[in-house]
């Protein structure tokens, strides 16, 4: 049974519908200054991508419980397993962070088809070069449903400071149905551990969560999320989050994490209310329940007078979408409209996207109309009118999907968050995850079978994004400006540091290993503003670091 679930939550339980295995398309940048280039297959379930400080190299992991680290990523790439599900424990791997040099995982230990473990572990380096396993915080069990919709712990990001993990613990239905799992868990819908987000210190050791309201009162940060996968900071350290919505064609989320906040699940998802908390609910009367959805065809949306009563809680709602793309929604007449165009703002994209990969410019380093803002990929392929993808599934309604977002958020009068969503890439095949890293965006897709596989996305970068003058700089760059050779000078030595200069569109036009310092030599190309990416790899007592510097050659 154990084997059956297993294989059951690996295809389902990150994007709530099994897909088909589709011919790869090739992707295709919808702006001039932003390229794509393929970089590698990787590994069939690969679900997320990570960049480790103290070596420079990617890490991905697959859903599996395996670990992957990609060496020569800019000559002739190839990944290596370093740890699997024996290594750590993590039978359904969900998510990865780094806080310098040590290695956070998430995910659940699954017990029969009957009970989940959230588990964290953290990967020590140590100076050795092997890494020692810590237990972080280990859940008590809780039930599982035994359906699609056994979320459990994905998203895991640190605070800004480092101090604080912020975990994703998802849903265990759909839409706060009861879900018994085959009449073993009489009446239940949720647990205390399910559908929230928690904060816990980031050097914790053998934490125990248990699975009670007043025990996880000091760790709830917020509450009413159905599974929020991806969670990361802006440069202003706000919290955001992305969340689907389920099998009904409500709009799936991105949210502004705040503590004590709720945002809604199960009686709101995407703004609409849930038909099922309301008494007299007849399925097939909802214009928004697709007939083909596994919802639908069990029978989890139905009449129920016991479904609990939101009385007592605001809610949050999630931010407003302005467009012009990712914006389409279904009317409860059933017909189907384009929010930026009828008026009708969702919050916060077209139902079945599946939102993922939330990166930020953090450092306000790219091109002026990017500066500063937020990159989200949408999982899902597009369906019709119907709801329906080219192969009878569920797909983003209306909506090519499976692309890159450019997220511009701005503060309405009221003080809340509202964006404007431009696709910029398009043609991925489920794209899961994405690490920005300076300008460069990896992005890593989700196969089913076969291999999936890893791109570069390069975007344009601002001249005035970088801060040549930081109090804080280990590197400093003479003469600048230069007619032809800059010498770049490291405050570490004997420190192995890959030094790459990028034009105005992010190309890199020359890249080098040096030892300490180095010499740039830019005869030939032509005259104008560059920029010097500079990553010093770590060691066991000094974490990595990466400094990008404007020069002039004249």
């Amino acid at each position: 049974m154990k084997k059956k679930l297993y294989s059951l939550l690996l295809k389902t339980t990150l994007f709530f519908m099994p897909l088909a295995a589709f011919a790869q398309p090739s992707p295709i940048s919808l702006r001039g200054d932003v390229t794509v280039q393929f970089i590698m297959n990787v590994h069939h379930l690969a679900d997320r991508v990570a960049k480790d400080p103290a070596t420079g190299n990617l890490f991905y992991t697959t859903s599996d419980g395996n670990v992957y680290e990609i060496k020569n990523l800019n000559t002739s790439p190839y990944d290596t397993l370093l740890y699997t599900t024996a290594t750590h424990g993590i039978d359904f791997l969900q998510g990865m962070t780094f806080i310098d040099s040590s290695l956070f995982l998430i995910g659940n230990h699954l017990i029969d088809s009957t009970l989940n473990t959230g588990l964290v572990k953290k990967a020590v380096l140590q100076p050795s070069g092997i890494r020692t396993w810590v237990n972080v915080a280990t859940t008590a069990t809780y039930a599982q449903s035994h359906t699609y919709y056994d979320h459990g712990f994905s998203g895991i990001v640190a605070s800004p400071d480092l101090s604080a993990l912020y975990i994703n613990s998802g849903s265990r239905t759909d839409h706060g149905e009861e879900q018994n799992n085959y009449g073993m868990y009489p009446g239940l819908r949720e647990e205390p551990l399910t559908s929230a987000i928690f904060r816990i210190p980031a050097n914790s050791v053998n934490l125990t969560l248990p699975n009670t309201v007043s025990g996880l009162a000091p760790y709830l940060y917020a509450d009413g999320v159905r599974n929020s996968f991806d969670l990361a900071f802006d440069s202003n350290n706000n919290l955001f989050a992305t969340e689907n919505s389920g099998d009904r064609d409500d709009p799936d989320e991105l949210n502004w994490i705040r503590q004590g906040h709720n945002y809604g699940f199960p009686w709101k998802l995407g703004g609409d209310n849930n038909p099922q908390q309301f008494p007299g609910y007849v399925a097939n009367n909802d214009a928004l329940l697709n007939h083909h959805s596994n919802c639908y065809l069990h029978n989890y949306y139905h009449n129920d007078p016991t479904f609990p009563s939101s009385s007592g809680i605001t809610f949050t709602a999630g931010i407003k979408n302005l467009g012009p793309d990712a914006d389409r929604y279904r009317e409860p007449s059933g017909q189907i409209n384009d929010g930026s165009n009828s008026g009708n703002f969702i919050s916060s994209f077209s139902p079945h996207r599946s939102p993922l990969g939330l990166a930020f410019d953090r450092n306000h380093i790219l091109a002026s109309d990017l500066n500063g803002d937020g990159f989200l990929m949408s999982f899902t392929i597009g369906g019709d009118s119907a709801g329906l993808d080219p192969y009878g599934n569920i797909g983003a309604l209306c909506d090519p999907g499976e692309d890159l977002l450019h997220i511009k958020l701005t503060l309405d009068s009221t003080g809340e968050y509202e964006m404007h969503a431009t696709t910029i890439v398009k043609n991925f095949l489920n794209p899961v995850d994405s690490y920005l890293d300076s300008n460069i965006l990896y992005i890593i897709e989700y196969a089913y079978s076969g291999n999936g596989r890893l791109f570069k996305v390069t975007l344009p970068l601002s001249p005035l994004g970088i801060n040549e003058n930081s109090t804080t700089s280990q590197i400093t760059i003479s003469p600048n400006p230069s007619t032809n050779i800059f010498t770049i000078h490291t405050s570490s030595k004997n420190i192995l540091s890959k030094i790459c200069v990028y034009d105005l569109l992010g190309n890199c036009v020359m890249d080098k290993k040096v030892l300490t310092d180095g010499v740039i030599d830019l005869s030939g190309k032509a005259k104008g503003i560059y920029f010097v990416k500079v990553e010093m790899e770590g060691s066991f007592d000094q974490p990595g670091m990466t400094e990008m510097k404007k020069i002039i050659l004249q």
